[in-house]
């Protein structure tokens, strides 16, 4: 059984759609990084919540979804994110994914974050 998960602005990540720059990947992935044993920019703490927040946020949504189902797709992106995999994973896979497709840096992060997690946590077959 396939589910669809909506997320909202998922569907809008695209050039001719530029987000605001406080949401895109490459202002948010900034701050991402410093919780990740760099130092912290100046007045992240805010910024930093929600780069924490943002992936929290998607790894729950993902997995409580997939409490009951086989395989949830999230704007067409399936993922199966492990019960073990935590919060830091999560971040660490998102500045990964970021740091390897740096085409995408204009992306809405909320977009990274859920194509960053099919990447890296694909559905299993």
């Amino acid at each position: 059984m396939k589910v669809l998960l909506s997320v909202p602005l998922v569907l809008t990540f695209t050039a001719a759609n530029p987000v605001d720059h406080s949401e895109s990947t490459n202002f948010i992935l900034s701050y991402c990084k410093p919780s990740l044993n760099e130092r912290q920019p100046q007045g992240g703490a805010y910024f930093s919540g929600v780069c924490h927040g943002s992936v929290g946020t998607i790894m729950d949504m993902i997995r409580i979804a997939n409490m009951d189902h086989d395989k949830v797709l999230v704007a067409g992106n399936c993922a199966a994110i492990p019960d073990s995999a935590t919060l830091e994973q999560g971040v660490s896979v998102v500045v990964k994914y970021a740091a390897n497709h740096p085409e995408q840096i204009h992306y809405p992060f909320i977009a990274t974050i859920v194509i960053a997690f099919a990447d890296a946590w694909p559905c299993r077959d």
